[in-house]
C-alpha cells in the first residue's frame, strides 16, 4: 500500500504504478549483487485488492508468479502484455501460445467468478511481461506457492479452491496420475491444488512485419475429439511453410514437421487417448490449440 514504492527498471520493463494507496498490490523486486534493478507493482491502478503469494525463477532467468486477485475486469485485447492505465480498473493480461491461459472458449480472458480469482504470471530476463492469466472456478481461489523443477523445465503451482465448477482440471492421460475431479465446495470445504506448466519463452504476435496467420481464429483443427486423424485448417493464411509441433499433455514432442500452410492431416491413432497440444510456429509467429484423442 506504500505511496513511495521503488518503481524502476531497465527500458522496455514491466513497471507499474498505482493511484489508490490504501489497496493492496503484489509487487516484484529484483537484486543483483544486492543493487535493485527492477520494481514494480503488479495488479491494477485503480482499487481492487491483488495479493503475491508466491515467486520461482526458472532455469534460463524468467520469473514466474502466483497469488489471487479481486480484479474482475481484464484488460482488452489490444493492451495485452502491456502495463494497464495507473488510473485504469483493470487486470494485466499476457496470453501465450505456449502456456495455459484461461478464456471463455473464443478465446477471451475469464474470471470464472467468486469474489478470489487465482492468477499465475511470467517475466522475461528483460523484466517484461510474457504470459499472464487467471486461475479458477466458480468461488474463491488462490496460488499459495510455486517451484521450478530443472530437471523436466516445469512450473508447478500449488494453492486452494473453493470452486465446485469450472475449475479447470486437466488429465495428462499417464499411467497412475492422480486426478480429483470434484470438490464439495465453501468457506468449510476447501480443497487444495496443484498445477503442472511448461517452462516456456513466449513469442508474441505485436511489432511484427511478415505477413500471418491472424491468430487462432485462422486456425481450425478437427474432428474434435479425434479417433487418430486430426486435419489442420488455415482459412485466412497464407501459403507459406511453417514447423508443426505435436506436444502430450505431459510436454513431450511426438511429432516434429515442416508443412506448407493450407491444410496438414496428421495421423496420431498411433497415441494413447488423452490431451494433445499442436504448435504451429513460423520465422516470427506461433499459433497453438487443444484437441484431444479418444
Amino acid at each position: 500500500r506504500s505511496e513511495q514504492f521503488p518503481i524502476r527498471g531497465p527500458s522496455g520493463s514491466y513497471q507499474q504504478s498505482f493511484t489508490i494507496a490504501s489497496v493492496d498490490h503484489a509487487y516484484i523486486i529484483k537484486f543483483i549483487n544486492r543493487d535493485l534493478i527492477w520494481g514494480t507493482l503488479f495488479g491494477n491502478g485503480l482499487g481492487g485488492l491483488t495479493v503475491g503469494r508466491a515467486v520461482t525463477v526458472d532455469q534460463n532467468g524468467n520469473v514466474y508468479i502466483a497469488g489471487n486477485t479481486r480484479v474482475q475486469t481484464p484488460v482488452s485485447a489490444n493492451d495485452y502484455c502491456q502495463v494497464p492505465s495507473a488510473s485504469g480498473s483493470e487486470f494485466p493480461i499476457c496470453p501465450c501460445a505456449d502456456i495455459y491461459f484461461q478464456e471463455d472458449g473464443s478465446g477471451n480472458p475469464i474470471h470464472n467468478g467468486g469474489s478470489d480469482e487465482g492468477f499465475m504470471a511470467g517475466f522475461n530476463t528483460n523484466s517484461q511481461l510474457i504470459w499472464s492469466t487467471y486461475y479458477g472456478g466458480n468461488e474463491n481461489d488462490r496460488g499459495h506457492s510455486a517451484t521450478y523443477d530443472p530437471v523436466s523445465d516445469r512450473i508447478y503451482f500449488s494453492g486452494r479452491t473453493e470452486s465446485v465448477s469450472f475449475f479447470p482440471i486437466i488429465d495428462p492421460g499417464t499411467q497412475n496420475t492422480y486426478i480429483q475431479n470434484d470438490n464439495g465446495g465453501g468457506d468449510n470445504d476447501r480443497d487444495a491444488f496443484i498445477a503442472r506448466f511448461c517452462a516456456i519463452q513466449c513469442i508474441h504476435t505485436s511489432n511484427r512485419t511478415e505477413p500471418q496467420l491472424k491468430g487462432e481464429s485462422a486456425f481450425s483443427i478437427f474432428p474434435n475429439p479425434s479417433n487418430g486423424e486430426v486435419v489442420l485448417q488455415y482459412p485466412d493464411g497464407p501459403s507459406r511453410f511453417a514447423r508443426v509441433q505435436v506436444f502430450n499433455a505431459i510436454g513431450e514432442c511426438i511429432l516434429d514437421l515442416k508443412e506448407q500452410l493450407n491444410s496438414t492431416t496428421l495421423n496420431l491413432s498411433d497415441q494413447m487417448n488423452g490431451i494433445y497440444f499442436v504448435k504451429i510456429s513460423s520465422e516470427n509467429n506461433v499459433v497453438a490449440r487443444i484437441f484431444i484423442l479418444q
